[in-house]
């Protein structure tokens, strides 16, 4: 999802415009540390899931 989200901001940086929240900020600003004893990885997982699926439907327009 960084990679995606960084990728679209060199090229179409407008495309990311109401879109990205501070939620996605928090989310996808840093690289991801889940460490030994990740805590809630099922919650992250589904995060990032539904993020996913978000930006698909909003690149697919």
């Amino acid at each position: 999802m960084r990679a995606t989200l960084e990728e679209l901001a060199r090229r179409a940086p407008h495309e990311l415009v109401g879109l990205v929240t501070e939620d996605w900020g928090k989310r996808y600003g840093r690289a991801a540390r889940l460490g030994k004893n990740p805590s809630k990885p099922k919650t992250r997982i589904n995060e990032t899931g539904e993020d996913v699926r978000l930006l698909l439907r909003y690149v697919h327009r």
